[in-house]
């Protein structure tokens, strides 16, 4: 379940679609309700301040960080994205990275498990980084479908 920002340029209209409800709210009672503690609000308000209209990403780390430490996997994988590519200010350190991938993973979030994965690999971890690779490509991952093969090979040439 997520909430999904729309942007019509035509009108000037930012609005958000919540799957939940089926209904559509402005920006500002979405942030209201992230304000108020809903964490798929934190979410988008973080998706929000990533849109090419908006491009905020310090302020949006902040609403990923506040929505992954709430337990959304969605954020957790987005937090932990800010740690590997140093996105919004957030220094980068593999290890926190790592920390809020396999959080999101771990919820069954299929980017996180190919980010983990991806962490694994980077580290030398082939059997990690096989397993999470595969997990995400049984979600129908693309890339981690491909990673998976390498990976795999890797393994059996090693021996």
């Amino acid at each position: 379940m997520e909430i999904i920002i729309q942007i019509n340029k035509q009108r000037g209209v930012i609005n958000a679609y919540d799957d939940r409800t089926a209904k559509t709210y402005s920006i500002d009672e979405i942030q209201n309700m992230a304000f108020n503690g809903d964490v798929v609000a934190q979410c988008a308000m973080g998706d929000y301040f990533s849109t090419p209209e908006i491009v905020d990403f310090g302020k949006a780390v902040v609403w990923y960080k506040k929505a992954a430490e709430n337990g959304n996997a969605k954020a957790q994988w987005l937090y932990g994205s800010s740690f590997f590519t140093g996105m919004g200010g957030v220094q980068k350190d593999l290890s926190q990275a790592e920390y809020w991938f396999k959080k999101s993973a771990e919820q069954g979030n299929m980017e996180g498990k190919y980010s983990l994965a991806g962490c694994y690999f980077i580290n030398g971890d082939l059997i990690n980084a096989e397993y999470w690779f595969s997990k995400a490509a049984e979600q129908g991952h693309a890339e981690a479908k491909m990673m998976l093969k390498s990976v795999s090979l890797s393994l059996k040439i090693r021996g």
